[in-house]
């Protein structure tokens, strides 16, 4: 009975104490996610593509291509069992790209933000030269100057960059 044992405070739960993460480590290659799903309705069957996935794949492919297939990792996990959705490794670092499908960089920004912070910050975890929110809309002055305070003001390397779903391709 060890659920008792740990409940009653007389032991520890050996699934507690069996799975500690041992930090981040580089792991490149895609953990390519499933694109698109289907499921039933009345008399029915809905197929829905899944846009998060097929964004990730079409930019992990991007930057594969750019850096190189040991330096670009899909569903990278950051160190502390939460995956990134793709990042890559130069000579200065790690770069961490979060992705959002928001319909304005406004909402992607403020979606991403907390994860990246995170993914970067958390005790434990690589820390990132660069953190890079991915949207499908372009990015406007207001945005831009959120990003810019934020960059001065606090010193965080983030940045917002537009992703073209119908090219592939990164927008700066």
């Amino acid at each position: 009975m060890p659920l008792y044992d740990y409940v009653e405070g007389a032991a520890t739960f050996p699934a507690l104490t069996t799975q500690r993460r041992r930090g981040f480590e580089w792991s490149p290659g895609n953990k390519a996610r499933v694109t698109r799903t289907s499921f039933e309705r009345k008399k029915q069957t809905v197929d829905k593509a899944l846009r998060h996935n097929v964004l990730q794949d079409k930019l992990f492919r991007h930057l594969e291509k750019l850096h190189g297939e040991s330096n670009t990792s899909g569903e990278q996990d950051c160190g502390k069992g939460t995956p990134i959705d793709v990042a890559i490794v130069t000579g200065k670092g790690y770069t961490y790209y979060e992705i959002k499908t928001g319909l304005s960089a406004r909402s992607c920004i403020r979606e991403a933000l907390g994860q990246l912070m995170e993914y970067s910050f958390w005790p434990g975890t690589q820390q990132a030269i660069k953190l890079v929110v991915v949207g499908e809309p372009p990015l406007d002055a207001d945005a831009r100057k959120y990003l810019n305070t934020l960059r001065k003001k606090f010193s965080l390397p983030v940045y917002y960059q537009q992703f073209k779903i119908k090219s592939g391709k990164l927008i700066a």
